[in-house]
């Protein structure tokens, strides 16, 4: 069963174009207390709280009780206005229509009060088509805050990168973004482009959306990149071996990875042309040593030049370590050491596959975390993007495996 997908609509300016009825009402509150109130102040305040408006034009020092009075006063007003004629938008409903008819999952995310939000919904008779209706009466914190949205797409059951918010204001593009959902911008009454220009995608009436545009927003198709060697995190492992007359060397391998958890084993696949791969077929064992961020360009040398050529261990003054264990070296300044025994080899085309069991593992101690484990914020491994050709190093954990996945 394919994920289900979300639009969650903002309702003044994305629904019922209202620009004209909330200046409308705000106007009638202003005569009614002798203020000058024109629309160019509406202009400058649109799209701020009813308890800010208030206050800059009402004064500071008002009671919590009379901002309240007044905002009921102006809600009440602005209901009045269009109850006989709601200004939907263009094409709201009947993108409503295809977006439920296609499979969305809908609800409104609006911080306007219920009484406002109901007279649309029934008005219009499109309350069916939602699944959730989230108001301020639901959230205690305001955009840009991403609560209301972040409700409704609990309430609609639907993960929030599956979920789209159309809005008209750039406080409600801050809340989508910020509750990790695409943002839709409706340029209406009193918005311009401009404005919504951190939007995902910006358009001028509902008219121009589709369930075909929504969906490339929280479902997108893929791009065909071709048969490539991609495949992230690729680690960068430097494999030390002695060559058939005892000299150190050291290569970086593009590919390679953990390969077995019992016994513990580690592969690396090498071309018979390097260096490295003849001393492998003799010696059955190799290290890899793991460089950190600090040692990329030490790492990108051991990929470059050939031991053929040079002592790369003496190039760039790094220490040869004969293991103990295995007949091969590996580089004491790395922080992270892997000792491995040869045991199978699978020729797969260009290169060679060698898997080794790891025999041991060694570490230096300041990288080691409380629970005697390595702590990766402070090995810093790095990590390659072969087709950009570049390396990269890790970020923060981003959840606790076998735990996340249960909540």
């Amino acid at each position: 069963m394919p994920f289900p997908l979300a639009v969650i609509f903002d309702m003044d300016g994305v629904l019922v174009d209202t620009y004209r009825a909330h200046y409308q009402s705000w106007l009638e509150m202003a005569q009614s207390a002798g203020l000058n109130f024109t629309e160019e102040d509406f202009a400058r305040t649109f799209g701020r709280t009813s308890r800010e408006i208030i206050a800059k034009f009402w004064g500071q020092d008002l009671s919590d009780e009379d901002i309240a009075e007044l905002d009921a006063k102006k809600e009440a007003a602005f209901r009045r206005i269009i109850q006989d004629n709601i200004p939907v938008m263009p094409g709201a409903v009947e993108l409503l229509q295809t977006l439920h008819d296609s499979s969305f999952r809908l609800a409104v995310g609006s911080s306007g009060p219920p009484e406002n939000v109901d007279l649309v919904l029934d008005g219009l008779r499109i309350r069916e088509l939602f699944g959730a209706v989230v108001t301020g009466m639901d959230v205690t914190r305001g955009k840009p805050d991403p609560q209301v949205f972040q409700i409704a797409a609990q309430r609609l059951g639907v993960a929030a990168w599956r979920c789209a918010v159309v809005e008209d204001a750039p406080l409600g593009i801050a809340a989508a973004h910020g509750a990790g959902m695409a943002a839709i911008g409706i340029a209406s009454t009193g918005r311009t482009r401009e404005q919504l220009a951190d939007a995902d995608l910006v358009v001028d009436s509902p008219a121009e959306l589709s369930p075909e545009a929504v969906r490339r927003l929280v479902a997108p198709a893929k791009t065909s990149l071709g048969a490539k060697t991609i495949v992230y995190p690729t680690p960068v492992l430097v494999v030390g071996t002695y060559d058939p007359e005892g000299r150190p060397n050291i290569m970086t391998a593009a590919w390679g990875g953990i390969c077995c958890s019992v016994p513990p084993s580690v592969n690396v696949s090498l071309r018979k042309a390097t260096y490295s791969y003849h001393s492998i077929v003799h010696r059955k064992a190799f290290t890899v040593s793991i460089p950190s961020e600090s040692q990329v360009r030490e790492a990108d040398y051991c990929g470059i030049a050939s031991g053929r050529k040079e002592d790369k261990f003496a190039r760039l003054g790094l220490t040869a370590v004969c293991s103990d264990l295995v007949d091969a070296p590996y580089v004491q300044e790395f922080p992270l050491v892997l000792e491995c025994r040869l045991t199978h080899t699978a020729e797969l085309g260009l290169h060679t596959l060698f898997a080794g069991e790891i025999m041991d593992v060694k570490i230096d101690e300041d990288v080691l975390g409380p629970n005697r484990l390595p702590d990766l914020s402070k090995l810093r491994p790095l990590v390659f993007a072969p087709e950009l050709r570049q390396y990269f190093g890790i970020g923060a954990a981003v959840g606790k495996a076998f735990s996340i996945g249960k909540t």
